[in-house]
């Protein structure tokens, strides 16, 4: 048995046919990545935001003037998340105290917390006491004092700074 191949031949009109509808659809296909139609989306909203206002003041004198006839003198300031004008703070913040002096081997000095009525020692780490809480939409006042040796302390400068952040 011979293999023979059968050629298709198609009449002259059939072939122009066939090769008008190759084109057609090689058109669609080269235009298939492209429409001529685009759609937009677009959304409008309107929105009012406030910014949470955060409130830590420190409140004391400006200065304390030593007196060396004393044993010891008291220097007393507190922490409050609430201002003048009576807003509370917004946000839970949580809050350390430093103490920086020009002279650290001028002066001998101890931190201590008034609770109620309980004195507590504030230990102190490079100038810096542990974290405090002050709680949000609730007025709290934290009581302190720095207790200074009069016969040790000579001439020195001491700065207070309270340092906060927002609770999560």
């Amino acid at each position: 048995m011979q293999n023979k191949k059968k050629v298709i031949q198609f009449p002259k009109n059939k072939r122009r046919i066939v090769i008008f509808f190759l084109i057609i659809i090689l058109c669609i296909i080269s235009m298939a990545g492209h429409t001529i139609a685009k759609y937009v989306t677009s959304v409008e909203g309107m929105g009012i935001a406030n910014i949470a206002n955060p409130i830590v003041e420190l409140e004391g004198k400006e200065s304390l003037n030593i007196d060396v006839s004393k044993k010891k003198s008291r220097y007393f300031f507190e922490v409050k998340n609430y201002n003048e004008e009576n807003k509370i703070s917004e946000l839970e913040m949580q809050y350390y105290i430093e103490i920086s002096v020009d002279h650290p081997e001028n002066i001998q000095y101890q931190l201590y917390k008034l609770k109620q009525e309980v004195v507590e020692l504030v230990e102190l780490k490079e100038g810096r006491s542990g974290t405090y809480l002050l709680p949000q939409d609730k007025k709290q006042v934290d009581f302190f004092y720095i207790e200074i040796d009069n016969q040790e302390t000579k001439d020195c400068k001491m700065e207070i700074k309270v340092l906060s952040k927002q609770v999560k």
